[in-house]
């Protein structure tokens, strides 16, 4: 899951609830990263529309 937010405590207790539910956790920083995740969410919303399915999910790979 992508979080960001300027409250690093917040952050560390979202981060904590993630791991229990069994989700890695992406930092991409401040609350400015909100703007990239912002149309990260429409793509994963339009996608789920026109397949009129909710079971997918977005991952970030790493070489």
């Amino acid at each position: 899951m992508f979080i960001c937010g300027n409250d690093a405590n917040a952050k560390q207790q979202v981060t904590g609830i993630l791991t229990a539910f069994g989700w890695s956790t992406v930092d991409i920083g401040g609350m400015e990263g909100s703007r990239y995740l912002e149309p990260l969410a429409m793509v994963w919303i339009t996608y789920g529309f026109y397949t009129d399915t909710w079971a997918h999910a977005f991952k970030l790979l790493r070489k």
